[in-house]
């Protein structure tokens, strides 16, 4: 499972890398590190899910022009507070994650933009970062969920 998801935090860092430099929508891109830490909280052993949250963000304040750091505090927040609250919702059910999805983007947008108010006074993020940036990734997040768990899954085929 180790080189599996070693293999999968490159295949993550490659594809938002390569999203962000050649695929826009509307200015805006796919935010697969925030997927991965999604996915890394309902699939692995809860350290290891924290520890692959960290490296996401790691990659992605590597990759921001943002403050170094706050990344990768967020998303090792969101995955712990996913992890907390895994025993008691339903990740099976395509809809839940979704909503879950759609809540967690909308706290790392928020959280993000509020450090970046209460520093600058002024807001880092757009309008469309607000409106149609979660729309967008939640469509995608359903296909790379399914993806990612048969990837990650440890069930052996015949």
């Amino acid at each position: 499972m180790i080189l599996k998801s070693f293999i999968y935090y490159f295949i993550v860092c490659s594809l938002q890398y390569w999203f962000a430099e050649h695929f826009r929508f509307f200015g805006l891109t796919l935010d697969f590190s925030l997927m991965a830490c999604l996915v890394s909280a309902s699939l692995f052993r809860p350290a290891h899910a924290l520890l692959f949250s960290f490296m996401l963000g790691f990659f992605s304040d590597f990759s921001s022009w943002g403050h170094f750091g706050l990344y990768c505090l967020s998303y090792t927040l969101i995955s712990y507070f996913l992890i907390s609250i895994k025993s008691r919702t339903d990740l099976t059910s395509p809809f839940s994650r979704a909503v879950i999805f759609f809540m967690f983007f909308y706290i790392n947008l928020l959280f993000y933009s509020g450090f970046h108010f209460a520093i600058y006074k002024s807001w880092f993020f757009g309008w469309k970062d607000f409106v149609i940036a979660p729309f967008i990734n939640v469509l995608f997040f359903g296909l790379f969920y399914e993806i990612s768990e048969r990837y990650l899954s440890e069930r052996k085929c015949l």
